[in-house]
């Protein structure tokens, strides 16, 4: 007869031979069983952070940059509605988090017992699995049933059909302090091969891409581990092929758009044909002028390339999906003869971009310091393989204008681009990189996700720079009229907040600029190494930064 919490331990265990290597817990008393069991099996490798919500998004860091599941733990009750918007995030983004979460027996729910809430399935929307464990276990069967959905839960976690995270609401009624039993001897590993592809491309298709003579791919946000880049540098060397991918993309090349934004503000007298194939790959497209100019043409044939749940059809002209990854597909069309004509598709939209770049430089020697010349400055200054965590909101879209100096690699949490992650989100990457982490936010970000500060393990080599532009900088941007009521009042979300108190307040360094010079003699400081974090607040003017913004990208002043 099986331990009644024989499930607990095995459920550690088989994680642990699954190839998991990080759980990050919040602590609680209705997980303490769960608590016990992973600390015993994966020891150090268990971290402790209080704030469910940022516990949540600091996994997400640790597995976007690993592309490994990481586990995590929490309470019942309103602590497991605090991992929503990371597994939102994760869900969107394609990163693999095992969510779980503790609960009271099924009989207790609905009856007034503390901490209890309707848990089965909470996070329906956003997930590709969920299930429940027994509340106890009273035979093998009930063993062999656990034993069956961890497997499940986890091969759904990271499946040939995709990645995303994944629920495990485990019930557990008490006492929650007792012993635990040994792993049993029955724990079994059930893995999910793949289907086998004997060819990644049909005829027909083949046929459809070597007829093109005008092929414009766009890879949206991708990890730097997909092993796409080199595939797509390639394919960039086709004469027929114009390849768009913004840095956080992570695809660099000579030949490859990485700032499309601006390319279409300043194309000028510069014709930019209409592809006769438009082949669309990867996660989110930041670049609104983008998706507005693409969703205007008549494209008479579209390629979605990815292991998507649906039709994705971003720029609605859809007409074949390949349920493919980006890479395997990629690699098979680098197989197929190039063309090397001397009339290049890509000339017009490289020529309009030099046109966008020159049109920058030459107008921002001329302007004040603002929220673009300092994130123009910190990325020209990236240290070599630095990570950069990107913030939201204005920040990147600054960054989307902007060169970077070095060959640091690229995250942003823009699979629901929200502002509630950011900096919890970068520690994580810092973590698991190990490499200087840049996290690059704004001060309604930095202040909204301070908790992320708030962490046993935070990682010394993480770097945040604020931009502080007292709030609300988007809508300057996208042109909303803040003059009036209610937007003055109601969107600009100013706060009272002093960032240097803030920072000491969680005994990190701290770093203040509000001009050109004050950066360039912050940086070394701020990028040195050190036994802690910190942070760099860069003070900014809105009405500059709203006039910079406006004459960069060629539109008239109001």
């Amino acid at each position: 007869m099986p331990h009644y919490r024989q499930h607990i331990v095995d459920f550690a265990e088989i994680c642990f031979r699954k190839g998991i290597e990080t759980v990050v817990v919040s602590p609680g008393s209705r997980n303490a069983p769960l608590i016990d069991a992973f600390y015993h099996r994966f020891g150090d490798k268990c971290i402790s952070i209080v704030d469910e919500r940022s516990a949540a998004f600091f996994a997400l860091g640790v597995a976007n940059y690993s592309n490994k599941p990481v586990v995590l733990i929490c309470s019942s009750g309103s602590a497991a509605l605090n991992f929503a918007p990371a597994l939102a995030e994760a869900y969107y983004q394609k990163v693999p988090l095992i969510a779980v979460t503790a609960d009271r027996p099924v009989a207790w729910i609905g009856q007034q017992d503390n901490q209890t809430i309707r848990q089965r399935d909470v996070y329906d929307n956003y997930i590709r699995k969920s299930c429940e464990l027994p509340c106890q276990i009273n035979n093998d069967d009930d063993l062999w049933h656990a034993h069956r959905e961890i497997n499940d839960a986890i091969n759904s976690c990271r499946g040939f059909c995709g990645t995303g995270p994944v629920h495990i609401n485990v019930p557990l009624s008490e006492p929650l302090y007792e012993p635990l039993p040994p792993v049993s001897k029955k724990v079994r590993i059930i893995d999910s091969a793949g289907p086998q592809h004997a060819t990644v491309l049909t005829n027909e298709l083949r046929a459809q891409w070597q007829k093109a003579q005008k092929i414009l791919i766009i890879h949206g946000q991708d990890s730097p581990q997909s092993g796409v880049a080199e595939s797509l540098k390639r394919l960039s060397k086709d004469s027929r092929v114009t390849i768009i991918a913004e840095n956080i993309a992570n695809v660099r090349d000579e030949k490859i758009i990485a700032n499309p934004e601006l390319m279409l503000a300043h194309c000028g007298q510069v014709v930019l044909t209409c592809p006769d194939l438009l082949v669309y790959s990867g996660g989110q497209i930041v670049s609104k002028k983008l998706k507005t100019y693409l969703r205007a043409l008549d494209i008479q044939n579209c390629w979605r390339i990815g292991l998507d749940d649906g039709i994705i059809d971003t720029f609605q002209h859809a007409a074949t999906v390949l349920p493919l990854s980006p890479n395997d597909c990629y690699s098979a069309l680098c197989a197929l003869p190039q063309k090397n004509d001397t009339d290049c598709y890509n000339e017009p939209w490289i020529g309009a971009l030099k046109n966008g770049i020159a049109f920058r430089d030459i107008t921002a020697k001329n302007c004040l310091f603002s929220d673009f010349a300092a994130v123009s400055f910190l990325q020209k200054n990236l240290p070599h393989e630095s990570v950069l965590a990107l913030g939201n909101s204005s920040i990147i879209r600054y960054s989307q204008l902007c060169d970077r100096g070095a060959e640091a690699v690229c995250f942003s949490n823009r699979g629901v681009s929200g502002i509630d992650g950011s900096v919890s989100t970068a520690a994580g990457l810092a973590f698991a990189s190990g490499a200087l982490t840049v996290c690059l936010v704004g001060d309604l970000s930095f202040v909204y996700d301070s908790n992320g500060l708030w962490n046993r393990v935070l990682p010394a080599n993480l770097r945040i720079a604020v931009i502080n532009n007292k709030g609300g900088g988007i809508f300057d941007l996208i042109g909303a009229p803040l003059q009036q009521l209610p937007y003055k009042n109601y969107m600009v979300a100013s706060h009272p907040v002093d960032l240097k108190k803030l920072s000491e307040a969680f005994g990190v360094r701290y770093f203040f600029a509000e001009s050109e010079k004050d950066l360039q003699d912050a940086i070394p400081k701020f990028f040195a190494k050190s036994d802690t974090a910190a942070v760099l607040e860069i003070a900014t003017v809105p009405q500059i930064n709203t006039a910079v913004f406006k004459k960069i990208m060629g539109m008239p002043e109001r």
